[in-house]
């Protein structure tokens, strides 16, 4: 188990590869009408797509969270982060009051345990095509993402 926002960023950094983004800013500090769009902008990303996410369960963002982090979804292998992947991701999602929703991009085609990105909206400002997938979380106080992108 994670004990500190100092070890989770550690341990995060551990994936080597693409880019994540990792952070929350409080409800009140965004656009009443736009939380979603201007906290991905705020993170430096674009939130034109935000209408194309869908809502999710809590099981499923960690299960999304987990491979985002320790996949490189362009050629889907695993990472160095695989080992902490799910502690990284519980922690995550453990960051937020129970009435918490979640969001994410992606589709995701299941076999089992495995998930593997089918389609995403993407987030990127990127001039190059990335594979970008994460998780939003909104509770009545905060809003977080944790978000990979790898590069096409």
């Amino acid at each position: 188990m994670i004990q500190s926002e100092e070890e989770f960023r550690r341990l995060l950094a551990k994936r080597d590869g693409g880019k994540v983004t990792y952070g929350y800013e409080l409800r009140s500090k965004l656009e009443k009408d736009r939380i979603l769009e201007s906290f991905i902008e705020q993170m430096g990303h674009n939130g034109e797509n935000v209408w194309n996410f869908r809502h999710i369960g809590k099981a499923y963002a960690a299960k999304i969270l987990t491979y985002a982090i320790s996949t490189n979804m362009t050629h889907n292998i695993d990472l160095p982060s695989k080992p902490w992947a799910e502690k990284l991701s519980a922690y995550f999602v453990d960051q937020f009051q129970p009435e918490v929703m979640f969001y994410t991009n992606g589709h995701f085609d299941s076999n089992g345990e495995l998930l593997k990105l089918y389609s995403w909206a993407t987030i990127s400002k990127s001039k190059w095509n990335t594979i970008d997938t994460g998780v939003i979380a909104l509770d009545n106080d905060k809003i977080g993402i944790l978000w990979a992108m790898d590069p096409l």
